[in-house]
């Protein structure tokens, strides 16, 4: 019984010693050595549609808010919405665009040769493209960073994809 007291003394004694460690080791503040350990960094696990705009205008772009859950940007003057799923747990962007030139042999073309989104032609006979972002375990902002310029790159090149 006595080792088992300690050994769970010890334990206890290096919950406590190893941030502290950390601490020391790096010149860090305690309680950024604290979140890291904790949720491995900032990661973005949910976004409310605030989260949402105020991420977008922290990368230049100017956002419009047409729902609580949609905001609207633009990117090379091309219209782009980014929608925040109910659960909060990933986001869309999704650009539309008018077009008598579009078929579905470049849609085909278009998903058979690009990752990361995916195009159609809607209801109404127009094409669209949609790029998702998951945030479920975590992404960190970085990451949330390379998606939006994913998303512009790729709303870019769709629209001369199918214009041409």
């Amino acid at each position: 019984m006595s080792s088992l007291r300690k050994v769970l003394s010890w334990s206890i004694l290096c919950l406590f010693l190893v941030p502290a460690v950390a601490v020391a080791q790096t010149g860090a503040d305690k309680s950024e050595v604290m979140n890291a350990k904790s949720d491995g960094g900032s990661l973005i696990h949910r976004l409310t549609g605030d989260e949402l705009f105020g991420l977008l205008a922290k990368e230049g772009l100017v956002p419009e808010r047409l729902k609580d859950t949609v905001i609207r940007v633009k990117m090379e003057m091309i219209t782009v919405l980014f929608l925040v799923a109910d659960d909060q747990e990933s986001i869309q962007a999704y650009a539309g665009f008018k077009s008598d030139k579009a078929n579905l042999s470049k849609i085909n073309d278009w998903n058979r040769s690009k990752r990361y989104s995916r195009a159609y032609i809607d209801k109404d006979g127009d094409p669209v493209i949609e790029l998702d972002l998951d945030l479920v375990g975590g992404v960190t902002p970085a990451r949330f960073v390379d998606f939006v310029k994913t998303v512009r790159v790729s709303v870019v090149q769709y629209m001369k994809h199918v214009f041409d």
